[in-house]
């Protein structure tokens, strides 16, 4: 099995963190959070 697909996977981790943030109640972090 090679690798994930870097893409797919990118999302599936965006998605998630998002979700975790709004299940703590917090703000859901800007776009270029994790960029900066």
């Amino acid at each position: 099995m090679g690798p994930p697909e870097p893409g797919i996977n990118l999302s599936v981790w965006l998605m998630a963190l998002y979700d975790l943030t709004l299940m703590h109640g917090g703000q859901a972090p800007p776009l270029g959070f994790t960029a900066s």
